[in-house]
């Protein structure tokens, strides 16, 4: 279970890497900048987090 956004981003990223995803083909994939996801992948906190989640619940 995932308990914090660190996990979180440790998840998402463990994902992308395992289908050989880049940042970039990652974000356009949801909808985001490449920056978007390095911002959420190395300094993952609460605000990003939920903002994340809302522009994917939108996709």
């Amino acid at each position: 279970m995932i308990y914090s956004p660190r996990q979180l981003a440790n998840h998402v990223r463990l994902i992308r890497q395992k289908n050989q995803w880049t940042q970039s083909e990652l974000a356009k994939k949801v909808g985001l900048k490449q920056s978007t996801i390095a911002h959420f992948e190395n300094n993952p906190d609460l605000t990003t987090l939920l903002r994340t989640a809302c522009v994917c619940w939108h996709v």
